[in-house]
């Protein structure tokens, strides 16, 4: 992949790409405004999965990276269409080209990062040894992304004609959603079937809540089913956009309604034992035991990985006299509780 967009790149600057004139107020400009719509998507993004999971690091960022331009590509797809369906939506095709570009960026960026900076997540063996489709899928839509990359600009359109430009920009972008909803929906869909039907994983700090991927997911296919409504002409679409404007939101409440009903299950039904109430620093959560009871306590106020002020530490069990010294009464513990011990404690 980095062989093609090296040789790209040479052919681009051996035959005058660095000669063209650039309108760098301009660039700015549509920039700016793709970056406007980028940056606050990956903090929101980054807050929400940081909520979910108990902490944050490299591989949250990644996270955030993958749906950053997972929904950037899913809005380029949608301009389009847009456009045609609604004369208001004719504004903003004119930053499609730059949201793009950040779009690829970003995955260029989670790429990377997966390969080289998180080998404990992303073994190369796991691609390597195996046939692995959602490897395939992300990397062959990297690929495309690249090529789009090196010809969006007017040096590359006035060699081939708009009209070839044109087909390729059109259709490579076809091909890379058409790819990067592979990627996410093949490597994802087992994990999100059962988060429908269990919840999430007990060593999320907060497991009722659907994972970012699901949400990012969801948009991606009602991006996907308004393109494909453009095939059954404008009034249809529009028809279509109308519908998943209204039921979108519907599907995100539903889902988070649905997980909901998680919380009161796993507090009463969770086990935990106490080696995993121990071992759950490794996995960044303050765990502490009162009354065979476990509570997550990762996020509560002045309670980090290094326990309360000093004096109480993460993997301990405390009775009813130790919480009122704090002083705070002990009904305070109860909406941080995840579960039972499996094995109750002896004092």
């Amino acid at each position: 992949m980095f062989l093609f967009g090296g040789y790209l790149a040479f052919i681009l600057l051996r035959f005058g790409f660095c000669k063209m004139k650039i309108d760098w107020k301009y660039q700015l400009q549509q920039y700016g405004a793709a970056l406007a719509l980028a940056v606050p998507i990956f903090v929101s993004l980054s807050l929400y999965i940081f909520y979910r999971r108990g902490y944050y690091d490299l591989y949250i960022a990644n996270k955030a990276f993958a749906g950053d331009a997972a929904v950037l590509l899913g809005v380029v797809f949608l301009l389009g269409p847009l456009s045609r369906f609604f004369v208001i939506f004719d504004r903003y095709l004119q930053y499609r080209k730059e949201i793009g570009m950040v779009a690829f960026f970003l995955a260029l960026i989670h790429g990377l990062v997966s390969i080289f900076f998180l080998p404990s997540k992303f073994p190369m063996s796991r691609y390597v040894s195996t046939l692995n489709w959602p490897f395939v899928f992300g990397l062959a839509g990297l690929v495309v992304l690249v090529m789009l990359f090196f010809i969006s600009n007017s040096w590359v359109e006035n060699r081939l004609g708009t009209e070839r430009w044109w087909w390729l920009q059109n259709w490579g972008l076809r091909l890379v959603v058409g790819l990067t909803v592979l990627h996410v929906f093949v490597m994802k869909m087992n994990g999100w079937l059962s988060w429908y039907k269990v919840g999430g994983e007990a060593t999320l700090a907060h497991p009722e809540l659907p994972g970012g991927g699901l949400l990012v997911g969801w948009f991606l296919t009602f991006a996907v089913l308004v393109r494909l409504s453009e095939f059954g002409g404008v009034r249809f679409g529009r028809l279509v956009w109308y519908f998943c404007v209204v039921t979108l939101p519907i599907v995100f409440f539903a889902t988070f309604w649905w997980g909901s009903g998680f919380r009161a299950q796993m507090q009463q039904a969770a086990c935990m034992t106490r080696n995993q109430v121990d071992e759950a620093l490794g996995a960044k959560r303050c765990l502490v035991i009162f009354d065979n009871k476990v509570y997550d306590l990762t996020l509560a106020n002045k309670w980090d990985l290094t326990g309360h002020v000093g004096k109480h530490l993460c993997g301990r069990e405390y009775d009813k006299e130790m919480i009122e010294k704090g002083p705070h009464p002990v009904s305070v513990m109860e909406r941080f509780a995840v579960g039972t011990l499996c094995v109750p404690a002896t004092r």
